[in-house]
């Protein structure tokens, strides 16, 4: 889904306000989830802020038990863009040389994307982007979760004993020259 910002512009509120529903084939995944949501596009002079609210019912493999899991997710949408590069250096009290070299505290709203040329916003994109950035690093189905499933030995096969493998043998004989 693409939004033209002009388009948007052109409105008495400078405002758009949309339903977001798009099944998203999302590449860590085996089946794609649909992410579903309200978003808010609204223009101002320093360029274009996205927010919205989006839920997903994803389902992931734990990384521990290797079983697969239901993770429901609720992401806040939240993105600024800006009209050009121009606008990056009046964010910094000083002049254009001296921007990169000064420390500043980040703020959210330091966090920012360049509109694109042709002023169109790839909504599609910009949740998907949101989707990966909330999936959890490390997969974990809870508390409950079993672990990795231990072997069970079969009827038919031989019980282990503690025999030792030949090859093995001779070092036997340096523990027991240490005991002594």
């Amino acid at each position: 889904m693409k939004l033209n910002i002009v388009e948007i512009a052109s409105t008495k509120q400078k405002r758009l306000t949309f339903d977001f529903c798009e099944d998203m084939d999302i590449a860590e995944l085996e089946d794609p989830g649909t992410v579903s949501g309200s978003i808010t596009v609204s223009i101002n002079d320093g360029g274009v802020k996205m927010l919205g609210t989006l839920a997903c019912v994803l389902e992931l493999n734990c990384d521990v038990c290797l079983q697969p899991y239901i993770l429901p997710l609720e992401i806040d949408l939240q993105e600024q863009f800006v009209y050009s590069r121009a606008y990056t250096s009046s964010l910094y009290d000083c002049d254009e040389s001296d921007a990169y070299t000064k420390e500043k505290e980040l703020n959210p709203e330091d966090f920012y994307e360049v509109l694109p040329d042709d002023k169109n916003l790839d909504v599609s994109d910009i949740v998907y982007q949101a989707v990966i950035v909330s999936l959890p690093a490390f997969a974990h189905c809870g508390e409950a979760c079993r672990g990795i499933p231990l072997k069970v030995q079969a009827a038919d096969e031989p019980e282990l004993d503690d025999k030792i493998d030949p090859r093995w043998e001779s070092l036997k004989s340096l523990f027991q020259n240490k005991e002594n």
